[in-house]
C-alpha cells in the first residue's frame, strides 16, 4: 500500500520497479524497507532473453535519473560522475561500451527533465548506505580496537564504505589483518560472507537493523 500511496510504478525506468526510486520516496516520507531473513525468496537467473548491454544501459540511465531527482545539490555532480566512471569500467570490461555510450547520450537529453525533489543530507546518507555503515561497521571495529582494515569483494558502494572508514580514522591498508567486505549489495555481501565468515560486514543483516536502500 505504501508503494501505491507514493505514486506506484514509474514505467519510464523500464523495470518492474526501480528500487532506488522507491526507497528514495520512502525515505522522504520517513519510511523504510527492512531486510529480513524471516521470509525467503528464491531468485533464479536465466540466460535466455538477457542482454547485458541493455541491462547496463538501464542501470546507468536509471541511476542518473535517481540522482537527478533525489541527490542534494552538494552531492549531485560528484555522485553522477562516480557512477558514470564505475559503469564505464564495467562496460569496457564486459565489452558493451556502446551501451554505456547510449546511456550517456540519453542522460544528456533527459536529465534536466527529471522532477527535482532532493533528499536531506540525512536522507541521502540513508539512500547511499553511508548511514548504515556508520551505524554498524564503524562502531563494531572500534569496539575491537581495530584501526586498519583491507577491503575484499569490492563492488557497489565500495567508495561509500571506504569514505566512512576514512572519516572515522580507520586506515585502509592491504596488509591489515582485518577484512571488510567492500560491497553494500545484499546478495554479493552474503556470498562474500559465505566465502570468508571472519570478514566484517559493512551493514547489519539482522532483522530491523539494515536499511535496504540499495540494489
Amino acid at each position: 500500500q505504501s508503494f501505491l500511496d507514493l505514486g506506484g510504478y514509474d514505467p519510464a525506468f523500464g523495470y518492474y520497479v526501480e528500487e532506488y526510486d522507491l526507497c528514495a520516496r520512502l525515505i522522504r516520507h520517513d519510511q523504510r524497507i527492512i531486510h529480513s531473513r524471516a521470509i525467503t525468496f528464491e531468485h533464479r537467473k536465466v540466460t535466455a532473453g538477457r542482454d547485458f548491454g541493455d541491462i547496463l544501459y538501464r542501470l546507468v540511465r536509471n541511476n542518473a535519473w535517481v540522482m537527478a531527482r533525489y541527490a542534494p545539490d552538494e552531492h549531485a555532480a560528484d555522485a553522477l560522475q562516480r557512477m558514470l566512471s564505475r559503469y564505464e569500467g564495467i562496460a569496457r570490461r564486459e565489452n558493451v561500451i556502446e551501451a554505456w555510450q547510449r546511456a550517456r547520450a540519453d542522460i544528456d537529453g533527459s536529465l534536466s527533465g527529471q522532477p527535482r525533489t532532493p533528499l536531506s543530507e540525512k536522507g541521502w546518507r540513508r539512500l547511499t548506505g553511508a548511514a548504515a555503515v556508520a551505524a554498524h561497521l564503524v562502531p563494531a571495529l572500534r569496539r575491537d580496537d581495530i584501526t586498519s582494515v583491507h577491503l575484499i569483494a569490492e563492488g557497489k558502494g565500495a567508495d561509500v564504505i571506504a569514505h566512512e572508514l576514512t572519516q572515522a580514522g580507520i586506515r585502509l591498508c592491504d596488509q591489515a589483518p582485518t577484512a571488510v567486505i567492500g560491497t553494500l549489495s545484499p546478495g554479493p555481501l552474503l556470498d562474500a560472507l559465505a566465502r570468508d565468515p571472519d570478514a566484517c560486514a559493512p551493514w547489519s543483516l539482522r532483522h530491523h537493523d539494515g536499511i535496504l536502500a540499495r540494489r
